[in-house]
């Protein structure tokens, strides 16, 4: 089965339980209410900074770290084990176990633990492994994986945890969440006497005082690791950091930005074993006498994304699982779908480390690439990058096994980034939709085998004139030119929206801008970039740069701000080190402005009216794009713009800068789960009352208007251009 098609069984199943989506969506509202709160009055940005320096250099010295903690804790009375995979961690502590007559084991919530199969291994040898948090009980009850590393039955509504409480207790227990908590814990309690090992992961192990700390809501995590008399600490050598101070700033963003406290009600420090055999036992107790504490700490290839230089941040993660709480693919299909054992976007990141590329292959496939865990990390880690390397891999092991063939292969590496054939290809799209068009410039419905693309939205038709054929290559300004600039016109403007392209070219005009517009220019390579085609993606990078640089024009104006991205940011990547490219790749991104951008910071516009004043506004929201609101980091000059016109009155959408579900090719290669984000995206326009949503992404109105049009919606989508230049005198 391909990796696309397990990603689609996978995300079939998710939605087919509506209570995912309902729970999900629920807890990602009020998560960012919460971390707001619990953020304010804090210097966020520079405490990340701090947390982020921290980390960097953590990880730097960690071989130094990994020996200094040992030595500590070794000090304190510890045993420290160095276990290389998880097959050897697993059989340490199983041994361990054998070795003192261990038949009961209470856990404190661990995903290290998960991520090396220790339950399953447990079993074997005839021990029960008895998971003392509450939320991994439920999950080990019901025989599944936590499908949230904070919040591992997030996912579950009470009536099915009830159910799973009534099967574990074998007698029936209504869906009382209060009730259940108790039996919880009256289920749980004589266990930890009992047990004769407690094992718990950490959240940070300090390397100067061999410190390891535990930060929880229950207090089951205290008990599993003082009251049996062997604790057995599980940690990945990426949790050590240099000091205490060290411990703090981590500390100080952990709570806030993972659950949106202040502190979590339990952080414990433990160094060295403690005092639990003197805790008096039941006489059938059978366990070892003498208090222990080991501590395993675990490789599994972490010292292997240490040392690749495109995976490496990944270590920095303090597993606060922000990239899952603010991901809209996450938030509708939940992380067994968009994970392995590590679930959301850091977990598929570092899964081929721990599982093998394999396993990793499907998860990333869920990804939209909008950068909301870029945003929401509180420690900067580049997952977006990363995501997009995981892709360069995959697709070059591929071409290696001579896997890779196909119309995607071919129209990606072929066609796009031949201008000819590109062209060639859409005039004829142009010819062949005329039988389904009709004149028309929407398609409701496509047949097989593209019926995909119009099962969620309508879609527009290829125009049946590009915007390279309706302008000249110079188009003058009205009046005395302030200015010149090259606009890149991007493929959906030029083949699908070209009306957008003349209303940026009339507003530029109108405010005495001579424009540009080279007809060499074509795709920019985003699609092949996205998708891991790093190759192809470096042969248009050069061959855009060679077809935008005759200009004299001093800037480069887009009105894509995908598009704004790859020449500011990915191009300048695709052609570094390269002696010919490189200086002219930055000079391309140097000059590179976003429409609105220009307009503002540039021009100076945004400060007067436009158009006619009315007694009653038109209501009117405005849509932040993914990649102007975080690529770009391109928000107000939208604004100003559009509360310059007299006649609409501007209000803002609930959750500015959730993601509309476009992300290029994910929504035509699922469009299940792009259809449910896009669901959220135009319930709060909806919500707003407006009659009218401004954008600035092609994309974008794709899918918002693809999806207003489909659903018989009256509200009208336009991008900000098309708004100007409309109240133009």
């Amino acid at each position: 089965m391909t990796r696309r098609k397990e990603f689609r069984r996978r995300a079939a199943e998710a939605l087919a339980n509506p209570q995912i989506r309902e729970n999900l969506g629920r807890f990602g509202t009020a998560y960012r209410t919460a971390r707001k709160n619990a953020l304010a009055g804090l210097d966020y940005e520079a405490h990340k900074a701090n947390l982020r320096r921290m980390k960097e250099d953590a990880i730097e010295r960690l071989p130094e770290l990994a020996e200094q903690f040992t030595e500590a804790a070794r000090g304190v009375g510890a045993i420290v084990y160095q276990a290389k995979t998880a097959a050897d961690a697993n059989r340490y502590i199983g041994q361990l176990a054998k070795e003192r007559g261990v038949e009961l084991i209470v856990k404190s919530k661990s995903m290290v633990s998960e991520e090396i199969g220790l339950n399953g291994h447990l079993e074997q040898l005839g021990i029960t492994p008895l998971e003392a948090d509450l939320g991994e009980w439920i999950i080990q009850q019901a025989n599944e994986h936590p499908s949230h590393s904070v919040m591992p039955c997030i996912h579950m509504s009470k009536e099915e945890v009830a159910g799973i409480f009534s099967q574990a207790l074998k007698r029936e227990v209504p869906p009382d969440i209060g009730l259940m908590v108790r039996l919880a814990r009256e289920e749980l309690r004589e266990k930890f006497l009992s047990a004769g090992m407690g094992i718990s992961g950490a959240n940070i192990a300090v390397a100067e005082t061999g410190t390891v700390i535990i930060v929880t809501n229950e207090g089951n995590g205290r008990l599993a690791t003082t009251v049996p008399p062997i604790h057995v600490a599980l940690l990945g050598y990426d949790k050590i950091v240099p000091t205490i101070e060290d411990a703090a700033s981590h500390l100080k963003l952990l709570a806030k930005t993972a659950t949106g406290q202040q502190l979590t009600v339990y952080t414990t420090f433990i160094t060295g074993k403690t005092a639990a055999s003197r805790i008096p036992r039941a006489p059938e107790f059978r366990g070892p006498a003498a208090a222990e504490m080991h501590i395993v700490l675990l490789d599994n290839g972490r010292w292997a994304m240490r040392d690749d230089s495109e995976f490496r941040e990944a270590l920095y993660c303090i597993r606060c699982a922000s990239c899952a709480n603010v991901c809209p693919t996450y938030r509708v299909v939940g992380g067994h779908a968009f994970g392995h054992i590590y679930t959301g976007v850091i977990g598929t990141v570092i899964t081929p480390f721990h599982h093998g590329w394999e396993a990793a292959a499907v998860p990333q496939e869920a990804c939209l690439l909008c950068r909301a865990c870029l945003d929401a990390c509180p420690v900067q880690i580049d997952l977006p990058r990363m995501i997009v390397a995981m892709r360069t891999h995959i697709v070059e092991e591929e071409e290696q096994k001579k896997k890779a063939r196909g119309i995607r292969r071919l129209f990606l590496d072929k066609i796009l980034p031949n201008p000819s054939l590109f062209n060639l290809a859409l005039r004829l799209g142009a010819i062949a939709q005329l039988p389904l068009t009709r004149g028309r410039t929407v398609l409701r419905e496509l047949p097989w085998p593209l019926r995909n693309l119009t099962s969620i939205r309508a879609m527009p038709a290829v125009a049946a004139r590009p915007l390279r054929s309706r302008v000249a290559e110079v188009l003058p300004s009205r009046g005395e030119s302030r200015q010149t600039v090259t606009f890149f016109g991007s493929c959906l403007i030029d083949q699908f929206y070209p009306e957008i392209g003349e209303a940026v070219i009339k507003v530029l005009n109108h405010y005495g801008v001579t424009v540009h517009y080279p007809k060499a220019q074509s795709c920019c390579g985003l699609p092949a970039y996205y998708e891991g085609h790093k190759e192809t993606a470096g042969r248009m990078a050069k061959d855009l740069i060679a077809a935008l640089e005759p200009s004299p024009a001093e800037n480069i104006v887009t009105a894509t701000p995908s598009c704004g991205i790859t020449l500011k940011q990915y191009i300048p990547k695709l052609v570094k080190g390269d002696p010919l490219w490189e200086e002219r790749g930055y000079s391309l991104a140097a000059r590179t402005h976003d429409f609105s951008e220009y307009l503002v910071e540039v021009l100076g516009l945004g400060d007067g009216t436009l158009g006619e004043a009315t007694a009653d506004k038109v209501p009117l929201t405005y849509h932040d794009s993914c990649s102007a609101l975080r690529g770009l980091r391109v928000q107000e000059p939208q604004r100003r713009l559009l509360r310059m016109l007299e006649r609409y009155d501007l209000r803002e959408l609930d959750e500015v800068g959730e993601c509309c579900g476009f992300g290029g090719h994910f929504s035509a290669d699922y469009p299940d789960v792009a259809g449910e984000v896009l669901k959220r995206k135009i319930a709060a326009i909806e919500q707003t009352g407006a009659h009218v949503v401004a954008l600035d992404s092609p994309g974008c109105l794709l899918q918002i208007r693809g999806g207003l049009l489909k659903q018989g919606s009256p509200i009208e989508v336009k991008h900000i251009a098309e708004l100007l230049a409309e109240d133009l005198p």
